[in-house]
């Protein structure tokens, strides 16, 4: 069992009251977690033979959106 990618946002609506401009936040990570009995580094190679050095990272990744939309 692996999952790959987990994402989550919350757009936290208007910055200003009255006014257009917003905030969306977001937070993602790839490689989240592997379940497994597969003794090497990654039981996802291709071919069956498991030649890499490194294993794949785990990366989290932070955004944030703001909006500006000042039409009227």
């Amino acid at each position: 069992i692996r999952m790959d990618n987990l994402t989550v946002a919350y757009n936290a609506g208007k910055l200003i009251k009255g006014s257009n401009a917003g905030f969306r936040f977001n937070f993602a990570v790839q490689n989240v977690f592997t379940v497994t009995n597969y003794t090497g580094i990654d039981p996802e190679v291709n071919g069956g033979i498991d030649n890499t050095i490194y294993a794949r990272p785990r990366i989290f990744t932070f955004g944030v959106n703001v909006d500006l939309n000042l039409k009227k």
